[in-house]
């Protein structure tokens, strides 16, 4: 791997979300696309970014609760470094975005990974259940909206009942899921039972260290994932998820779109779109799932071709924050003297070269 892969890997996935992109515009309604770039209140971009940037300080907060009751200890301000520099990564391709965190604590603190990756589990896991909790929470009033618009158009009734069924099914398969991972994390008979006969099957060589390892990951997770830690995230995800919703509003009063959709409706498109994307497609960010679901949500109220709205959406949210984390990356390399993207690719390959001689030590041995 050259100096430059990670680098080359992340221009050539913005050169492909700038195609989609501008696909998306170009082969929709272009008359209109440009109709409503031209009436966008850009002036409301100022308050939209503000917002959506309470949203990234108050989740640091949940990152920096998991830290300290991981017991890994560093200079908050160095934590705070580690939490944003964390966002260049979201729209990264591979394994790399999730592991960035817990990379530069080793690289910078030497903290362990066995407590550090646990904190990126629980962090998304609580975003994830904060995000479950707002749809439950605003599907009856988007249901409403949807039903009002099909009963308006003819044949609209059977659309609407398959769509309130499909959204259903979505909700339930994300939340089972999430209520199944916590109960078998919280079942320790069951982990060591699975890590008992994983190490029967695997090579002698290699089934001891990779056991262990996952054993170590497994007790970090495990302590932090109480009842209390899981209730107190998770109510602070809903209230900061809440700041990035309205930051999102606003950009919708800008294109005009609040005059159909309300803040509830928007709560409930962006978290359930946000939660398809996650689970159903394997991109950084999402990416495609949620573009294609939230234009499909829109137009069940009665919102279609709004392209430019969701490219201007996607653009304050999680590009943004990519733009944010890239801008951390860079001062905190030159606040540690260290440079993190290559020490990132190192690791990468370090990754790759595992992976590889795992597989070697598996055939060799079958």
């Amino acid at each position: 791997m050259t100096k430059s892969k990670l680098i080359r890997n992340l221009i050539y996935l913005l050169v492909v979300v700038v195609v989609v992109y501008s696909t998306m515009i170009i082969f929709g309604d272009f008359k209109k696309n440009l109709k409503d770039i031209g009436q966008f209140k850009w002036w409301v971009l100022a308050p939209a970014l503000i917002l959506i940037l309470i949203n990234f300080l108050i989740r640091e907060l949940k990152w920096d609760f998991f830290r300290r009751q991981a017991g890994i200890d560093v200079p908050r301000k160095g934590s705070w470094l580690i939490y944003f520099s964390g966002f260049s990564m979201c729209i990264s391709p591979g394994r790399i975005g999730e592991l960035i965190k817990p990379f530069l604590l080793k690289d910078i603190y030497n903290a362990p990974y066995s407590k550090s990756v646990p904190l990126v589990f629980c962090e998304r896991l609580t975003d994830l259940l904060g995000m479950i909790f707002l749809c439950i929470v605003t599907m009856p009033i988007y249901l409403k909206s949807a039903q009002n618009s099909a009963a308006a158009v003819e044949g609209g009734a059977s659309g609407f009942l398959s769509m309130r069924s499909q959204l259903i099914i979505y909700l339930l398969v994300a939340a089972v899921f999430m209520i199944a991972l916590i109960g078998m994390v919280r079942w320790r008979k069951f982990v060591y039972g699975c890590l008992n006969l994983m190490q029967r099957m695997l090579p002698e060589k290699i089934s001891g260290k990779i056991t262990e390892k996952i054993s170590n990951l497994y007790e970090s997770t495990f302590s932090l994932l109480t009842a209390r830690n899981l209730l107190l995230m998770t109510m602070l995800a809903v209230f900061s998820w809440l700041w990035e919703i309205l930051g999102v509003w606003v950009i919708g009063y800008g294109f005009g779109v609040n005059e159909v959709a309300t803040f509830a409706n928007i709560v409930f498109m962006f978290c359930i779109a946000s939660i398809i994307g996650g689970f159903f497609f394997f991109l950084p960010g999402g990416l495609g799932g949620f573009e294609g679901s939230i234009m499909w949500l829109l137009a069940m109220i009665g919102l279609t071709g709004a392209q430019v709205f969701i490219f201007m959406l996607r653009v304050c949210t999680l590009f943004y924050g990519a733009a944010v984390g890239f801008i951390v990356l860079f001062y905190t390399s030159r606040i540690f003297h260290k440079n993190l993207l290559a020490d990132l690719e190192q690791m990468e390959q370090g990754i790759e070269a595992d992976d590889s001689s795992t597989g070697q030590s598996t055939a060799s041995e079958t």
